[in-house]
């Protein structure tokens, strides 16, 4: 079986998600997102923190 491939522009694929599930559809996967994303940062911030005291450097 073949199916057609559909291409959209941006401006008509905001208009279908708009349409099939609201203004909110446009955050759906927003808080997982932020779930992964917020230890990361946290890590990676304590590292810097950590190594600018372990090799005594100065922040400008």
């Amino acid at each position: 079986m073949q199916v057609r491939a559909t291409r959209l522009n941006t401006l008509a694929t905001c208009v279908k998600i708009v349409e099939q599930g609201g203004v909110p559809a446009f955050y759906a996967g927003l808080i997982p997102s932020l779930l992964q994303v917020l230890p990361s940062a946290a890590i990676s911030y304590f590292v810097y923190e950590f190594m600018k005291i372990v090799l005594k450097v100065e922040s400008a």
